[in-house]
């Protein structure tokens, strides 16, 4: 991840970053990616949800919603997920169904931590009626 910045900078059109991940992932690997951002004229804004499926819910998704809009995001900004599974589905969920529009995911584990745009595959969050 220390050569994250660099790579999103060349491959985003935005100079916002909206990071989503949870408390473990952030704990274990946030810190790389926020000093390579530091090195670049990245604005980001980190949202930090609790791990665990429980997260997958519309209060998480209000919560995250609000900290984006909070954090002023632009039209051609990017959501990104740092981290997979209910944190990817939140994140793609908001990038998707707010402005920006545009997400990106990018795993605790991806060695190039240039992440990939999301455009298929499933994200959402969990209802009482129903799971995702």
């Amino acid at each position: 991840m220390a050569k994250s910045a660099r790579r999103y900078s060349a491959r985003l059109p935005a100079r916002g970053l909206r990071i989503v991940t949870d408390e473990t992932v952030a704990r274990l690997h946030l810190h790389r990616l926020k000093e390579s951002l530091r090195k670049t004229a990245i604005d980001h804004t980190v949202i930090t949800v609790a791990p665990g499926e429980e997260s997958k819910s519309f209060a998480t998704l209000t919560r995250v919603v609000d900290e984006i809009i909070a954090a002023r995001i632009e039209r051609n900004d990017v959501v990104l997920a740092l981290g997979g599974g209910v944190v990817g589905d939140l994140a793609g969920f908001c990038g998707g169904s707010r402005a920006p529009r545009r997400a990106a995911r990018a795993g605790a584990d991806d060695a190039s931590g240039a992440g990939r745009f999301l455009g298929r595959g499933k994200t959402g969050i969990n209802s009482p009626r129903a799971r995702t």
